[in-house]
């Protein structure tokens, strides 16, 4: 990354005060905390007003609006709270979330999806712990369901992930999103469904190593 920072000032840039290494979500490669990851058919463009992208700015196509995250800050505390629909979620406040953040004991964040100042959904994450990252939350307010905008949290706790070199990524899907999360790859993993009140949740799992097949390794040397 030093070199392609030095090789852009030998281009003519006066500086550079920031990079990032980007990478498609399906390379092999582990983007650290300066990186972040893309969609395999997404393009970005840095640094301009509007990103001239097929996905992760489509707001002129119809598409979802250009959106981005930010980790829950006190600044965020007066937002109006996402209303997603399930009670166990929405009576729990941006309040409630910040304090579970300071004193979580295993490296609770939780992370607003914005478009401008309007907060359109979140994700709470915890760990790593025995290398798995586990989503608490994931969220969208109901206005913006169908939006496929939670494909957008998916895609970001897969990067959260892999920063932290885990092998997989869990969460409790309740039963009517369970074929929403196997189409990102996740499988379930428990026997039973676990019941808070009349819902039901089903533990589910998505692994981020993609191992050969025995045949296709390379014979020793």
């Amino acid at each position: 990354m030093s070199r392609s920072v030095a090789q852009v000032v030998e281009m003519g840039a006066s500086e550079v005060c920031a990079y990032s290494l980007m990478l498609k979500c399906d390379s092999a490669f582990i983007p650290t905390l300066w990186g972040f990851m893309i969609g395999r058919t997404d393009r970005a463009f840095l640094l301009l007003d509007r990103i001239p992208n097929n996905r992760m700015a489509a707001e002129a196509m119809g598409h979802h609006p250009t959106v981005h995250l930010e980790r829950l800050s006190e600044g965020h505390a007066k937002k109006p709270q996402v209303v997603c629909g399930l009670d166990s979620m929405d009576r729990t406040t941006w309040g409630d979330r910040l304090f579970d953040m300071v004193t979580g004991g295993q490296g609770q964040s939780s992370y607003l999806l914005l478009k401008k100042d309007e907060v359109l959904g979140y994700l709470t994450i915890h760990g790593p712990e025995d290398g798995c990252l586990t989503i608490d939350e994931i969220a969208l307010d109901e206005k913006h369901h169908g939006k496929r905008l939670g494909g957008i949290l998916l895609r970001f706790a897969d990067s959260l992930a892999r920063q932290s070199d885990c092998k997989f990524i869990r969460l409790y899907a309740i039963s009517n999103k369970v074929d929403f999360y196997k189409k990102f790859g996740y499988r379930i993993v428990s026997a039973a469904p676990v019941r808070l009140g009349e819902e039901e949740y089903f533990l589910m799992e998505r692994s981020l190593l993609h191992l050969l097949p025995k045949a296709a390794h390379l014979p020793p040397t």
